[in-house]
């Protein structure tokens, strides 16, 4: 899954050996890539990762561009030969496995004529394959196969939504048999066909079943409805704009329905003042960072450039007030509102603000690493510099209200939460995040792949009531109850399996040690949690006045302001308790990396980092030190990391592999 701007999805197309790529000649030894058209030569593969591209009957084009390349040299550009050919190689080895890409000739987007087509990005894409070292466990081979099928069923959403569901190669030869489920989603700008097209999971499934390794299972795959507004980078969607975190999402928290959060997605999109903006935002972030990296400067010198990041942030939430969110607060009801106050801590106003402004910085609304049961250190609020993506309010309606009862009434499935998992793929994990922690009565297995974390902090703070709590507990409310929360989890969740490619977590600047020790300096800050209740009290402020049917455009702009401004002091606060000690030891050789990548992306990962989601610096925090706490806490918990990958598809069917024969044990 490939996109422009986001470190969810940039990875997949700058992934690739970075520091041999001005070293190594390609060798001789050229291949057609398997996911070629019939009898058609390019493009091609050798030995050593390179990909190598040809282009016919293009005589009249002045420019051809493959998307396909390293990061930061914006692609790989081919040269025009005799006779219209145009040809060209990658600048170095790619990554092993499934890559997509395009064609940019004289500006227009086109597909290579000589490969198939993937879904990804919101479109149809060229592929080219990579054959990995481990492809064996995705093979074709001659082993029993399941069988897959399209099925349709009603959807809460539309009149009627498509599925593919993959069933165990012995479904069909015994009637009376029984058999668990797997729901397993696939990522931003990709559809239901993904997993079985792009990730083989069929293949994989076939194979591990023939080795003995894995519990027969069934595996469903459904659009994740991710794609309906502007995707990562863009404007909108249901984290916010294009400089939201991931605040606010998923479908059932916050304010707005889906249809008034779908209203302000589409009076978004085209928004050129927005769009404008980004730039500068990106700009900020990189001042920021580069005075906090800055040996000779001063905590009033990091301070203005916070406040000038605030500022602008307090700009984009005008501009959004003023082009879409005014127009749909006059829609919400007394009902809506009334919901807000249901939440304790002021959740459900901060969700209400990252629906109307933007998102939360650090993460999924502010949920920090943690390790063991010490409190995780979340951003709080605010936008934390990764992009905004689609609207996917209501899919836990699909999942929950439609697609499991379609299963289970339609297939021979064991119909109880024990029997019952969920998975995805990087966004399709942070829907597998949002809707298995608010529905823990329907799974029992939960699966991130370069989705996030579930750490203790989050379950012991922020637990939706479900059936197990004692009858005291509101069902469907939040619970806060420390040891409650944790104890019903320990019983309800039989797996937190989380994972990754091995480059996504050397993204941004700090590395792990660095990350665990500025995590730990934060975790006994006072001043910091302190100062984050303010923060949601100037949230709650802020909304209110959105709300108000009496507000002024200036008082909105005053609140709006206030809640920066807050941002700002708690970044401050971040820096002189933590940042400022830890980026002492950041090397030469890290900071040099900063300029690799394109539109400023590194420093936007780096500025999450630093100011936003604690261990890990973004969504459920660091995966490897959440995994730890969750073991820490007595929860079965399993992470892996997939070896020289990045954020693609590699990273995801070594996953798959790695989790199948986690599930259904007892």
């Amino acid at each position: 899954m490939k996109t422009k701007l986001v470190l969810l999805t940039l990875a997949s197309v700058v992934s690739s050996q970075l520091c041999t790529a001005e070293t190594i000649q390609p060798s001789d030894d050229w291949k057609p890539s398997i996911l070629n058209q019939p009898g058609q030569p390019y493009p091609q593969f050798n030995s050593q990762g390179y990909a190598r591209f040809r282009i016919e009957g293009a005589t009249n084009a002045q420019s051809i561009v493959v998307s396909l390349g390293l990061g930061g040299s914006g692609g790989t550009k081919l040269t025009k030969g005799n006779g219209g050919v145009w040809t060209g190689t990658t600048a170095g080895p790619m990554d092993e496995g499934f890559h997509y890409y395009h064609l940019t000739i004289d500006g227009g987007m086109f597909n290579d004529p000589g490969t198939g087509n993937y879904y990804g990005s919101t479109r149809w894409e060229s592929g080219i394959e990579i054959p990995a070292h481990d492809q064996d466990f995705y093979a074709l081979k001659n082993v029993p196969h399941g069988r897959l099928e399209q099925v349709i069923f009603p959807s809460t959403n539309s009149a009627a939504h498509r599925a593919f569901v993959y069933t165990p190669p012995d479904y069909y030869k015994n009637s009376s048999k029984r058999y668990p489920v797997l729901y397993l989603q696939h990522g931003w700008g990709e559809d239901e066909t993904a997993w079985f097209n792009q990730g083989r999971a069929n293949l994989i499934m076939d194979n591990l079943i023939a080795e003995g390794k894995t519990k027969p299972f069934i595996i469903v795959t459904t659009y994740g409805l991710t794609n309906e507004g502007p995707g990562p980078g863009g404007r909108g969607g249901r984290g916010g704009r294009g400089f939201g975190g991931f605040g606010g999402f998923g479908g059932g928290f916050g304010l707005l329905t889906q249809e008034q959060q779908q209203t302000l997605n589409e009076a978004l999109q085209n928004d050129t003042v927005l769009t404008d903006l980004g730039p500068d935002l990106t700009a900020a972030q990189k001042d920021t960072v580069n005075a906090v990296l800055d040996k000779n400067a001063t905590g009033d010198s990091v301070k203005a450039k916070l406040q000038a990041m605030a500022d602008i942030e307090a700009q984009i939430a005008m501009e959004r007030y003023n082009k879409g969110v005014r127009s749909v607060a006059s829609s919400v009801t007394d009902d809506q509102k009334s919901q807000l106050d249901d939440m304790p801590n002021g959740f459900g106003y901060t969700a209400a603000y990252s629906q109307l402004f933007g998102g939360g910085r650090g993460g999924f609304g502010g949920f920090g690493g943690t390790n063991g049961a010490a409190r995780g250190r979340g951003g709080g609020g605010g936008r934390g510099g990764f992009g905004g993506f689609g609207s996917n309010a209501g899919f836990d309606k699909v999942i929950i209200h439609d697609l499991i009862p379609y299963m289970d009434t339609h297939y021979r499935t064991i119909a109880d939460q024990r029997h019952r998992a969920m998975a995805g793929l990087s966004m399709g994990g942070m829907e597998t995040h949002t809707i298995t922690m608010a529905h823990l009565d329907t799974f029992a297995y939960i699966g991130l792949f370069s989705g996030g974390s579930i750490n203790t902090n989050e379950i012991a703070t922020n637990l939706v009531v479900s059936s197990d709590f004692p009858s005291s507990f509101r069902r469907g409310s939040i619970s806060t109850n420390y040891m409650t929360n944790l104890g019903i989890f320990k019983k309800k969740v039989k797996l937190v399996f989380a994972s990754s490619g091995s480059r996504e977590l050397s993204f941004g600047l700090l590395s792990p040690e660095q990350l665990r020790t500025m995590s730990e300096a934060l975790q006994s800050d006072t001043q910091l949690t302190s100062s984050e209740r303010s923060l949601a009290a100037a949230q709650k402020d802020a909304v209110d006045a959105v709300l108000d049917k009496n507000a002024t455009g200036d008082s909105v702009k005053a609140k709006v302001q206030a809640v920066a401004d807050l941002e700002a002091l708690i970044a401050m606060e971040r820096y002189n308790k933590a940042m400022k000690s830890v980026a002492s030891s950041v090397t030469d050789a890290q900071k040099s990396q900063l300029d690799n990548m394109t539109n400023g992306f590194t420093y936007t990962a780096t500025y999450n980092q630093l100011f936003g989601g604690g261990a890990g610096g973004g969504f459920g925090g660091d995966p490897r030190a959440a995994t730890d706490g969750l073991k820490a806490a007595g929860i079965n918990a399993h992470f892996f990391i997939s070896p020289l990958t990045a954020h693609e598809f590699l990273s995801w069917r070594r996953s798959l592999q790695e989790f199948a024969p986690l599930l259904f044990k007892d």
